[in-house]
């Protein structure tokens, strides 16, 4: 495990409270990869990343079937079902954004010794900087799957919420939500 220094003290030891917290929305929405960074480091490296907004409305699309296929319509298995299909996503999402986080602290942690070779004139930098590189692409992909597995747990969790209230699962209508959203919009109001 890395130690994390609290920003601007030289002392302070950051204690990772997302690895001992329960697996949440929140929690994930706190760890989860910036899509621009996730886009960046695979652009550097070659990665594909797949279009999250596709990802997130086909795993929306396959609970949604799943749930009508394998969940009682009522009772208390059902609402057990629910929750466990939607914690068992949550689960495996923070546990890949956790891992992403880990491989660019061996990235941070090698870039730290390619630093201290060039300061002191050691003839292996090249091999040092090899190893950063490929830590760097091994990192960017793991970067891929994590935002992958978390978009796909909002579509997992479109699904369980529609499934909990009882309502009639369609899919998602993106210009429909933003037609709503811009409506909303303050400067939107004050011209009414």
């Amino acid at each position: 495990m890395h130690i994390e220094l609290l920003p601007g003290t030289a002392n302070v030891v950051r204690f990772p409270v997302e690895r001992r917290a329960k697996a949440t929305m929140e929690l994930l929405w706190e760890i989860q990869p910036d899509l621009d960074v996730v886009h960046l480091n695979a652009d550097t490296f070659g990665l594909e990343v797949p279009e999250m907004t596709e990802l997130e409305a086909e795993t929306d699309a396959e609970t949604a079937e799943w749930i009508a296929n394998q969940v009682p319509p009522r009772g208390p298995e059902r609402a057990v079902m629910l929750r466990e299909l939607e914690q068992v996503a949550l689960e495996d999402a923070v546990k890949a954004c956790l891992k992403s986080s880990d491989a660019w602290a061996e990235v941070r942690e090698a870039e730290r010794l390619v630093k201290e070779a060039e300061d002191e004139g050691h003839s292996a930098i090249d091999a040092l900087r090899g190893r950063v590189c490929e830590l760097a692409r091994k990192a960017s992909a793991l970067m891929v799957v994590a935002a992958s597995k978390a978009a796909g747990v909002r579509g997992v969790s479109r699904a369980v919420g529609i499934a909990r209230r009882s309502e009639t699962w369609a899919p998602r209508d993106l210009e429909a939500e933003f037609e709503v959203l811009m409506s909303m919009a303050p400067c939107n109001r004050a011209r009414r």
